[in-house]
């Protein structure tokens, strides 16, 4: 009788531990399909137009596969979180799945085609800013690609999530906390920016174009719109689509919206399209006095249609109240007219590694 009641209790118990574990089971699967549901119809494999498969620059002979090619399957996004819309589409927030990636369970930024970035030109475009990416390498200064999907459409880019946005929102939110925060009880200090900070800043942006120069390439968007901030308040560069290799880059430029960004630009690209490592330093240039001023935006006083003439005349912007001597003083160097008088990025970090 003993025996019979330790049987029918021992039976009891490992029903319970199946009736548990299925249950665990089964909560794990909804969970999983609810974060699939989450995926949008827009990943969604569509056959390749006409016009995709057609032959050119950077035509089906690129799409190969890689170690950053996936299939689509393995790129969630949350299409509820847009992170930002470019010339070539927009970009989520999402995850990355892949088979070699078993320790991979972060946020990414999935840049992908919609609308009108779904044309010929766009597309060649969106296929050239992979490549690119994929050319220059890693570097823990740069919003790096992780993987993408090219061997189909729509194209999809799948990127370091950098959870603070673009440099110049960071900054100016920041600036508009600190100027309001003397009315708050206490003070948040992951809301101010020290000077300190802003040396790091950078730093962390000079070293991140030096590291694109050595591999050869120039980005010819540099500005704090370009730049990335991740989770931990450090610096990456990003936005590729108009970075092209040394020697390389065509007679034209411009900028997603259509327009030129003059203000950032160097005289010599302003007046005959004449793109160099020098001109990028140029607009580093420009990029300290955004991140001295918090934001604040060149040549305030001046229209955009004699920037050019004004600076051939040898005018250049005044020092900010807020800039020290030795800050100043580098944007001058990176402002000298003739670009081969202007600082190298390597020069440029080893000077405010000093500073620091």
């Amino acid at each position: 009788s003993m025996d019979f009641s330790v049987l029918i209790i021992g039976a009891v118990v490992a029903l319970v531990i199946i009736i548990i574990i299925v249950s665990i089971i089964v909560i794990l699967l909804i969970r999983r399909k609810s974060n699939r549901v989450v995926q949008t119809e827009e990943i969604s494999e569509r056959k390749p137009s006409i016009a995709y498969t057609q032959t050119s620059f950077y035509s089906t002979s690129t799409r190969k596969v890689d170690s950053f090619e996936v299939d689509r399957s393995c790129i969630l996004i949350d299409s509820r979180t847009p992170l930002g819309r470019g010339a070539f589409g927009s970009v989520f927030l999402g995850k990355l799945s892949r088979a070699n990636w078993t320790d991979w369970n972060g946020a990414v930024a999935v840049k992908m085609q919609s609308g009108e970035s779904t044309t010929d030109s766009h597309q060649q475009e969106f296929l050239r800013e992979i490549n690119t990416m994929k050319t220059i390498g890693y570097h823990e200064r740069l919003a790096n690609i992780l993987a993408c999907v090219t061997l189909s459409s729509p194209i999809v880019l799948v990127l370091e999530y950098c959870a603070n946005g673009d440099l110049l929102s960071y900054m100016r939110k920041r600036l508009t906390y600190m100027i309001d925060h003397s009315n708050r009880l206490s003070v948040d200090p992951q809301f101010m920016i020290t000077q300190r900070q802003q040396l790091m800043f950078a730093a962390q942006i000079a070293q991140g174009l030096e590291f694109i120069s050595q591999r050869g390439f120039i980005h010819r968007d540099v500005a704090a719109r370009n730049i990335l901030v991740d989770s931990f308040n450090t610096c990456k560069i990003g936005d590729f689509g108009l970075c092209r290799e040394v020697g390389k880059a065509p007679d034209h430029y411009q900028s997603v919206e259509g327009k030129l960004p003059i203000r950032w630009m160097s005289p010599e690209a302003i007046e005959s399209s004449h793109f160099s490592t020098a001109s990028d330093v140029w607009s580093y240039g420009i990029l300290l006095f955004e991140i001295i001023t918090l934001g604040g935006y060149p040549y305030p006083r001046w229209h955009v249609q004699e920037v050019l003439n004004r600076l051939k005349a040898g005018e250049r912007m005044p020092r900010s109240e807020s800039s020290t001597d030795s800050m100043f003083t580098l944007m001058q160097h990176c402002w000298m007219g003739n670009p081969s008088m202007r600082p190298s990025f390597t020069h440029i970090r080893r000077f405010l590694g000093q500073e620091i």
